[in-house]
């Protein structure tokens, strides 16, 4: 069987791929800036624009990227010790 490899891909880009993906319900995705906010919402957190509320708190950029099909299944977050 021959080993598969997976296409890399920068944190940036997958981030810009989430909210590109999430402007269509007036979300984005953020990452925290400082060590209290990380500490409160996780290094990444959706925000929805319109209420200007925290929906999702500890988002996994990897598994968020899968889920909502923003990351292939050829695809991986670069830098992942998985691969």
């Amino acid at each position: 069987m021959a080993k598969t490899h997976k296409i890399k891909i920068s944190e940036r880009a997958l981030l810009q791929r989430i909210n590109r993906a999430l402007s269509g319900c007036d979300e984005v995705l953020k990452k925290a800036r400082s060590e209290r906010v990380s500490d409160d919402l996780g290094r990444y957190f959706v925000l929805d624009t319109r209420l200007n509320a925290v929906v999702r708190k500890g988002v996994e950029l990897e598994g968020y990227g899968r889920s909502i099909k923003a990351l292939r299944d050829y695809e991986e977050l670069e830098g992942n010790a998985n691969g």
